[in-house]
Parts: structure tokens; sequence; C-alpha cells
């Protein structure tokens, strides 16, 4: 069934009223009719089955028949802090993490980031990720889109880990003496609820960054002896997270 997020606002008592891109979607694209049924989700956790009432030029009129549907949302918080890389690997780092479960995204500028930020000219990137994390989140029936974030400096990254003693930042990284395999790590913080993950970008994180972060407490962690392309190291760190959590089969 086809998922659509919607704001709370939108709910009026039994009824929803969809516009925009999602009521030419639901018309032209699915060409759907009076009786057929979508689920929608208000973004806190909500979910609702409801039927097409009525069909207008730019407007789909929903009946809720049903609001008795389970949040899916991991209840282990992953906020996949990825150093900046060209714009076609961020795009594909959001839209595949948001299917595995990653709740929160930010990039980060870092010393080897071949990609540079600059908010005059490229702040439309931020509206283009955040779409690309809805339409990944309705096709993967998620009840929450995950939030993404507009691009910090490591500088800053350090300065938000220092400062939140309730999350565990862990650093992926590549060379064996400075770190521990992900599985043992996770073992010893078992009820840990909020886990920040960082990658760095194509050229990797360099020495310096590398020991700048271990000064703040963040705990460096290997995924393996082979060496990850960036945009696979966090989906393979955060799979191994909520798999460690049981959020990628039954529990």
């Amino acid at each position: 069934m086809q998922r659509y997020f919607i704001d709370p606002s939108q709910v009026q008592g039994q009824s929803i009223a969809i516009e925009g891109d999602d009521a030419k979607h639901i018309a032209k694209v699915l060409r759907y009719q009076i009786g057929d049924q979508v689920i929608c989700s208000d973004n806190t956790g909500n979910n609702y089955i409801c039927e097409i009432s009525r069909i207008d030029a730019k407007t789909i009129h929903l009946r809720i028949i049903s609001s008795h549907l389970p949040c899916n949302e991991p209840e282990i918080f992953v906020t996949l802090y990825q150093g900046m890389t060209k714009a076609d690997k961020m795009e594909w780092i959001i839209q595949k993490g948001t299917e595995i479960g990653v709740s929160a995204f930010v990039p980060v500028e870092m010393k080897r980031s071949i990609a540079k930020w600059e908010s005059d000219r490229e702040s439309k990137k931020i509206d283009r990720w955040r779409k690309i994390a809805k339409e990944a989140a309705e096709q993967a029936h998620r009840s929450k889109i995950p939030d993404v974030q507009a691009p910090i400096r490591f500088k800053e990254l350090l300065k938000l880990s220092t400062a939140d003693s309730s999350t565990l930042t862990l650093l992926a990284y590549e060379k064996s003496e400075h770190n521990q395999g992900l599985l043992s790590l996770l073992k010893e913080y078992p009820e840990v609820k909020k886990i920040a993950l960082i990658v760095g970008p194509e050229g990797g994180i360099s020495e310096e960054e590398l020991q700048e972060a271990l000064q703040c407490g963040i705990q460096a962690i290997n995924l393996g002896p082979r060496v990850l392309r960036t945009e696979t190291a966090g989906m393979v760190a955060a799979s191994g997270i909520l798999f460690f959590h049981q959020e990628l089969g039954e529990k």
C-alpha cells in the first residue's frame, strides 16, 4: 500500500486532505480512484489507513478507516555524520541510509573533503536531500522522515559530541592500531539508545582529525579487514548497529 507523509494539521477528525505533488502522484501517476486505499503518516509516529472519498482538481480527500498501525521506527537512534562527498554519492547515502533505518544525517566538511559547502550557492541541495529522504522513507514504509541537516565543519561536530553525554559517538577508521571492532564495542554499551556515527569523505579521515576526535572521547571502530568506500562504510556500520539492536529482523 502506498504511503504518504502529511502534517498533523491535515488530520481533521476522520478526514485528511492531500494537495501538491502527492495529490498529483495519486491521481496522475498511480491513477487511483475513489475507494482505493493509502497509508498516511504524520511524521510523529501516527499512521493511518485511508480510503479515497473524493478526487478534486488539486486535492485528494481521504477518509480514515484505521489508525491502529504500529510505528516501525528503530528504537535505536542513529545519526550519520557523513564527510562531505560528491553530490551523487551524498544523495545515494541519504536514500539508502533512510531505507536501512538511519534517523538523521549531518554532512560534515572535513580536511580531505573533495566537495566544499558554499552556503550561498548550494543551499538548494538541502531541499533536494530532504526530498530524497522523504521519498525513501515512503518507499521503505517508515513512520518518520529522517532529519537531514545543513552541513557543519568538523570542529562543530567535536563540540556537539563533547556537549552530548547521552550519545555514543563512533568514528569509522580503517587503521587497526587506533580502533576496535564494531560488534565488540557495541557489547560494552548494550543499553545505549543514541549512536552518532562519523564516516570520512572520499579521501578519508586525516590523522589530525582522528587525534582530535579521540581526545574528545570519540571511539574509533573498524569495519573489518577490507577498506570500504565512503558511501559503503556508513551503510555497513549503520546496518551493523541496527542488527545488533535487533532492528533488522525479528526481535
